[in-house]
C-alpha cells in the first residue's frame, strides 16, 4: 500500500479537511484501511465496505468525496491524547471546604454534545467528595477521556487532547448530594474557549507562560486580557455552555436554538443535559468569562422547559412554579439530613471585647459546638446588625469550612462594632437543598446569643 499512498498524497494534502490532526500509528493504519476499501468500491461502482484493498486510481471527484470520509475520521475519532493539562489542583483536604475526591467516584457520562464547528464532542464528568459534595466537569472528549484541545495557543496548538485531572474543576460546579448520592446542579457559562479551557485560571500568567500561551475571550477582564498579552480569541472560537444534572425524574429539556425550540431527552439516571452554542458577538456577560451562574434549576440559559416523568413541566423563567424549585428543592431531590431543631443546636455563648489593628472594637465569641459537622451542608456562623436598631444589612462571619467535632470549642471574631450595645447571634446554617448556602433551601438554626457594650 506504500506506493499507492505516495501517489495520492499530494491530492489529499490539497483537500484534507482534517489538516493539522495528528493520529497515532494505529489510527493512521485504520484510516488507510478505510481509504483502500472505499476507493476500491468506488472504482467498481459498489457502496463502500470495510475491507482492505490496494488503491487503484480514481477520478478526482471520487477522490474528493473519499477525502471527506477520511477527514471526518481524522477530525472526530483519531485525535490523539497528549500530556495531561496542567491545571490548579483543588479538592486536596478531605475534612475541609468541599473535601477531597472520593476514591473511585469519578465517571465520564455517556452524554455527548457536538461542537458548532465540529471536531471532538463535548462531555461531562461527575465525581463526589468526602464532604458530601457532587461536582460536574465539562470538556472535550477523545477516546473516552475528557480534557482540553491543543488550540487557541494552548499546548502549542498541537491538535491533541490533554486530559483534565479530576480535581481541577471549579468549586462553582459543585452542590450538596441528596440522600441517594445524586448530584443536582446547573451551570451557565458564556464566552468560553472552544478548546475546553474553562474558568479564569485558563488564562496564563506572565510568571507561567510555559503552561499555556492562549488567547483570552472577548468577555474577559482587562487583567485577564493583559495576562494573555492582548491576544483576543476569534469570535468563532468562543462558546456558550449550558449543562447540568436535573435528577432521575427529569425526562427532557426544551431550549432555543437560533430562536427555534429544540427538545432533547435527558441522559441517564442523572438527568444530564449539555448544550453548546456559538457565543454571540453582541452579548457579553456582566462578569469575567468562566464565572458563570449556577442553581438548582437552569438560570440565564436558553432552556425554556424541563419535562418530568410525572408529566409536570417547569419553566425556569418562573422559578416559583411548583414544578420547578420554589424552596430550593428540585423535583426528585431527597434531603440527606433533616434540619436540626433549635433544642438540638442550643449552646451557651460568651463574648469579650478586644481592639483590632485599626483601633476599632471587635468581639471574640466563644462556644462549644452542640452538633458535629462533617459535610458541606452545615456551618456555624456569627451574625449581628451593623447598626443596632436600624435596617442596616446584617453582618456575618463563618466559623470556618472545616469538619467540627461535637463539643469542640469554636471562636469567631466579629468585624468592627459600633458604639453602644450589640447583640451577637451564633447560628447553625443548614442547607436542605443542593444549592448549599448560596440559594433557597437554607435555614439558620439558632445556637445562642450574647451581647457586648462598646464605649
Amino acid at each position: 500500500m506504500t506506493n499507492d499512498k505516495s501517489d495520492v498524497m499530494a491530492t489529499m494534502v490539497a483537500f484534507d479537511p482534517a489538516a493539522g490532526r495528528i493520529p497515532d500509528e494505529a489510527g493512521r493504519e485504520e484510516v488507510w484501511r478505510i481509504v483502500a476499501s472505499a476507493m476500491a468500491d468506488a472504482s467498481q461502482g459498489r457502496a463502500p465496505r470495510a475491507r482492505a484493498r490496494a488503491l487503484p486510481r480514481v477520478t478526482a471527484v471520487a477522490l474528493v468525496g473519499l477525502l471527506l470520509i477520511v477527514g471526518a475520521a481524522f477530525a472526530s475519532g483519531l485525535i490523539t491524547v497528549g500530556s495531561p493539562a496542567k491545571k490548579v489542583e483543588n479538592f486536596q483536604i478531605a475534612d475541609a471546604r468541599l473535601g477531597s475526591v472520593t476514591l473511585g467516584s469519578a465517571s465520564i457520562l455517556s452524554l455527548r454534545a457536538s461542537d458548532p464547528q465540529g471536531g471532538a464532542p463535548w462531555g461531562l464528568r461527575v465525581f463526589t467528595t468526602t464532604r458530601g459534595a457532587g461536582c460536574i466537569q465539562v470538556g472535550r472528549v477523545v477516546d473516552g477521556q475528557i480534557g482540553v484541545l491543543g488550540s487557541d495557543g494552548a499546548f502549542g496548538d498541537d491538535g491533541q487532547l490533554h486530559p483534565l485531572p479530576v480535581a481541577s474543576t471549579e468549586d462553582l460546579a459543585c452542590s450538596a448530594l441528596d440522600a441517594n448520592g445524586q448530584v443536582f446542579d446547573n451551570v451557565s457559562k458564556g464566552d468560553e474557549l472552544a478548546n475546553g479551557l474553562v474558568g479564569p485560571e485558563a488564562v496564563p500568567s506572565r510568571e507561567t507562560p510555559e503552561v499555556h500561551d492562549i488567547c483570552a475571550a472577548a468577555a474577559s477582564t482587562p487583567a485577564e486580557q493583559s495576562s494573555a498579552q492582548g491576544r483576543i480569541c476569534p469570535q468563532s472560537d468562543e462558546r456558550d455552555l449550558y449543562y447540568g444534572l436535573l435528577g432521575p425524574q427529569a425526562e427532557s429539556v426544551t431550549y432555543l436554538e437560533d430562536g427555534k425550540p429544540v427538545t432533547v431527552p435527558t441522559s441517564g439516571s442523572e438527568g444530564a443535559y449539555l448544550i453548546v452554542q456559538n457565543a454571540p458577538s453582541n452579548w457579553q456577560p456582566n462578569d469575567a468569562y468562566g464565572v458563570g451562574e449556577t442553581g438548582p434549576i437552569p438560570v440565564y440559559s436558553p432552556i425554556t422547559e424541563i419535562h418530568y416523568t410525572s408529566g409536570a413541566v417547569c419553566h425556569p423563567a418562573d422559578a416559583s412554579e411548583p414544578a420547578c424549585a420554589p424552596n430550593g428543592i428540585p423535583a426528585g431531590y431527597l434531603a440527606a439530613e433533616s434540619t436540626p431543631t433549635a433544642s438540638q443546636a442550643a449552646a451557651a455563648v460568651s463574648s469579650r471585647l478586644l481592639t483590632g489593628a485599626d483601633g476599632h472594637q471587635e468581639a471574640l465569641v466563644t462556644f462549644n459546638a452542640p452538633l458535629a459537622i462533617s459535610s458541606v451542608r452545615d456551618q456555624y456562623k456569627l451574625q449581628w446588625q451593623k447598626r443596632p436598631g436600624s435596617n442596616a444589612p446584617e453582618e456575618s462571619i463563618s466559623a470556618g469550612e472545616d469538619n467540627v467535632l461535637a463539643g469542640q470549642e469554636l471562636t469567631i471574631r466579629s468585624g468592627p462594632l459600633p458604639s453602644g450595645s450589640t447583640q451577637l447571634h451564633v447560628v447553625l446554617q443548614h442547607a436542605s437543598g443542593p444549592a448549599l448556602f448560596e440559594g433557597p433551601g437554607t435555614t439558620d438554626v439558632p445556637v445562642g446569643s450574647t451581647s457586648v457594650d462598646v464605649p
